[in-house]
């Protein structure tokens, strides 16, 4: 018995005929982004020049374009509830940015998805992992391979300006440049980019550092939600406030944790080859410096980048086998992280289920932007 949809793979693109569409043909674009884990150089990442490193994982958020009979250009969110969610904003933010550089932009419906482990409660709560980027980046490469451009370079800066305007240009871009290139070393770009116009900006090359690194294979993360969602904005507003009227201070204090940071980079970077207990307690100590800073910031800015509690449920994931955990990028609710060897991750998860934690199962990828 025949089909009633005959479907066509043509490289990355898919080409539908439906039976009731009388040969009309529907062009999709489909492509994903993986979510994130910033597990060294919160708020240091902000300036330029300094680094950070941050983990992609298996969570990702899978867009598609898909061309239609109409004028106007569409927006799906099966997953969330009414337009005036923040999904939508960063949405609408890359469709006004292609306006902007493509001209006129219509014809086209464009719908995103989360896999399971980024958002609780029907998207109401979200478990840090960087859900706004990952649907940011997915949602600019489909709307730019659907104008022809394919290339992961300008997708990334056309990524980074809409998430940026989103957002109220606030944060580094690691969190983007992750969802496009996947586990990375990263610094920066100069904040001024941001305030030229689209053609301007996209056609220039921008001054960001990626290096691709992976975690090593001998580590694995154990992640869990505490159920409570912190506002990366808000917390940085925060920091920003802080630093207006401390201006020295905060620059002495993000020096010392680039300085850890780096150590502990460096030290990661080397495990994988040169594994040995030396090399683990040179970790081990340069991050629990640099995350002993970034509590000492977030007492000076009166804001809970890490909290008593977080303080305590870390601790906790120490005393059953973790090399070292934190509360990971901004802070402030949302997901603690544990890194363990492969053979200490049960115990900590039991004692944060204890604790009552929810226990997301996340693994570490390689891998950034991809077309589906």
């Amino acid at each position: 018995m025949p089909s009633s949809s005959e479907s066509i793979c043509c490289g990355n693109l898919q080409l539908e005929k439906e039976a009731n569409t009388r040969g009309k043909e529907k062009r999709f674009i489909s492509a994903s982004s993986p979510g994130k884990i910033l597990l060294i150089g919160g708020y240091s990442i902000l300036e330029k020049g300094n680094i950070g490193y941050v983990v992609a994982i298996d969570k990702r958020v899978r867009s598609r374009i898909e061309t239609i009979d109409s004028k106007e250009v569409l927006f799906e969110l099966p997953q969330f509830i009414g337009a005036g969610s923040e999904k939508f904003k960063f949405m609408k933010a890359c469709a006004d940015l292609a306006k902007e550089y493509f001209g006129q932009f219509g014809n086209a419906k464009i719908s995103s998805v989360n896999d399971e482990g980024f958002t609780f409660g029907g998207g109401r709560l979200k478990s840090g992992f960087g859900s706004s980027a990952a649907a940011v980046v997915s949602i600019s490469a489909v709307i730019c391979r659907h104008f022809g451009i394919s290339d992961v370079e300008f997708i990334h800066k056309f990524s980074q300006l809409a998430h940026s305007r989103a957002q109220g240009k606030v944060g580094s871009g690691f969190d983007v440049a992750c969802s496009t290139y996947g586990s990375i070393v990263y610094s920066r770009y100069s904040p001024k980019l941001l305030e030229e116009n689209a053609r301007s900006a996209l056609e220039k090359k921008w001054d960001f550092e990626i290096r691709k690194m992976s975690l090593p294979s001998n580590l694995k993360l154990v992640v869990g939600f505490t159920r409570k969602s912190a506002s990366t904005v808000n917390l940085l507003k925060n920091v920003n406030e802080w630093k207006k009227n401390h201006a020295q201070e905060y620059s002495v204090l993000m020096k010392k944790m680039d300085i850890e940071n780096e150590k502990a980079i460096e030290s990661l970077a080397k495990m994988e080859s040169e594994m040995s207990e030396k090399g683990m307690k040179r970790f081990r100590k340069a991050f629990n410096e640099g995350r002993k800073l970034a509590k000492i910031l977030g007492e000076k800015c009166n804001s809970p980048i890490e909290s008593d509690e977080h303080t305590r449920l870390l601790k906790i994931a120490e005393e059953n086998g973790a090399v070292c955990a934190k509360s990971p990028g901004a802070g402030g609710g949302d997901s603690l992280v544990a890194i363990s060897e492969q053979d200490c991750a049960g115990r900590i998860e039991k004692a944060w289920e204890e604790k009552g934690l929810v226990i997301i199962d996340v693994k570490p990828s390689g891998e950034g932007l991809l077309w589906e």
